[in-house]
């Protein structure tokens, strides 16, 4: 058991480690514009693929936890790969006659995520989490290798990211050699997929959207903003790697547990993510005090780190709540969750949108947003699963909420 998990965790943190310095890498190498643009890119892709996918990942992973022999497995994955080949391959062909590198680009990642999405799921539900982590982080590989062989540059952008396609495909050789090809499917069996896709695809293009709409809206003012907000995110969101361990690793485990249980190891890992963000804030600071070289810093703003750190603390905690409501079969209250979310953040957006500090104004918006959507997560939970209240995640919520509004209040 330990050997396992030694062997797991070194592989997760290789994995994690390339998502992590990947991003940075690129903030390094590029211009704000440049970065701004990956990361703005990123984005759309990921809400393109979720969108169309149906949510054939989170079909294809509670199937295989409940019944491996699942019909609805073979058709999430059979169609997660034609899907995939069909936009690498629309990719290239508008890299090769229109020239567009910011399409190509969307394409190309679009791509790559249909396929990762799949084969994750499958290799996580197989009890493969350590080997999931690395097709969880692909992309990342993927602009990593571009960046070293200085091949993300300016006068040669257009041929290299066509890579995210080719690489999605390679990707979906192995997710296709995954079908079980004796599994024979009847059209209530695709009826099913596309019943039990349609609201996740709702509800997960949603939480994609939210999670994304600071990027958008920023890249709709400037590239650079968006590079700059990135780079406040992606130091932040170092503290997510412990999380995302604790999922891949304990998926089955975590979420065939009572709900006592659950709301204690939820409530301890958030709290956990939360006090390390703390440590990577003292490190931001103390890097930014005496002027280290070669690493991307924010200008550092401590009130919109001190948000920060809260988000990624929150994020824990609704991924952690979807992912009950999924098991539930009550998904689509997370897209009710979602726009909640989103109409809350659009509302206050707009009122203070004269505010001169842009950044610190979309951070606070989606620091208030994610604690609305958490807030309607626990009411339906309460409501209409548990019958009862979680103590521990209620406590947390309640207490980073407190702490938060207090700290935000610093400028230095």
């Amino acid at each position: 058991m330990i050997n396992r998990l030694l062997k797991h965790g070194a592989l997760f943190v290789l994995a994690k480690s390339i998502v992590l310095i990947a991003p940075l890498f690129a903030a390094y190498l590029l211009d704000k514009s440049s970065y701004g643009l990956f990361e703005w890119s990123l984005s759309i892709a990921m809400i393109i693929s979720t969108v169309i996918t149906l949510g054939a990942g989170n079909t294809i992973a509670f199937e295989k936890v409940k019944n491996e022999q699942s019909a609805l497995i073979y058709i999430g994955q059979t169609y997660s790969v034609y899907l995939s080949f069909i936009l690498a391959f629309l990719s290239i062909i508008i890299a090769i006659f229109f020239h567009e590198v910011s399409i190509v680009l969307v394409l190309g990642m679009s791509s790559f995520f249909v396929v990762q999405y799949a084969l994750s799921a499958y290799m996580k539900a197989s009890g493969l989490g350590a080997r999931a982590s690395i097709i969880d982080s692909g992309i990342y590989i993927v602009l990593l290798i571009l960046l070293m062989l200085a091949l993300f540059q300016e006068d040669s952008k257009l041929p290299y990211v066509v890579s995210f396609s080719i690489f999605a495909m390679i990707l979906g050789v192995f997710l296709n050699s995954t079908i079980d090809r004796t599994t024979t499917v009847t059209k209530n069996e695709i009826r099913k997929f596309l019943k039990r896709g349609f609201p996740i695809m709702l509800s997960g293009g949603m939480v994609i959207f939210f999670f994304n709409l600071p990027k958008m809206l920023l890249g709709s003012e400037s590239m650079v903003l968006v590079g700059e907000f990135s780079l406040y995110f992606r130091w932040a969101a170092m503290a997510l790697v412990v999380y995302q361990f604790i999922i891949v690793m304990f998926f089955r485990d975590l979420y065939t547990k009572s709900y006592p249980d659950f709301d204690k190891f939820i409530a301890s890992i958030s709290l956990g993510i939360y006090i390390l963000g703390f440590f990577i804030l003292t490190f931001l600071y103390l890097a930014n005090a005496y002027e280290v070289k070669y690493l991307p810093l924010p200008d550092l703003d401590i009130s919109v780190q001190v948000l920060m750190i809260a988000i990624i603390a929150l994020w824990t905690l609704t991924a952690s709540l979807e992912g009950l409501l999924y098991r539930e079969d009550k998904s689509i209250h997370q897209l009710w969750a979602n726009l909640l979310g989103i109409i809350i953040f659009l509302i206050i957006y707009n009122f203070h949108q004269d505010d001169k500090d842009t950044i610190y104004l979309i951070t606070s918006s989606w620091l208030i947003s994610f604690a609305a959507i958490i807030f309607y997560q626990l009411f339906i939970i309460h409501k209409f699963i548990l019958k009862a209240k979680f103590t521990f995640i209620n406590s947390f919520f309640v207490l980073i909420l407190v702490i938060t509004i207090f700290l935000s209040e610093i400028k230095v």
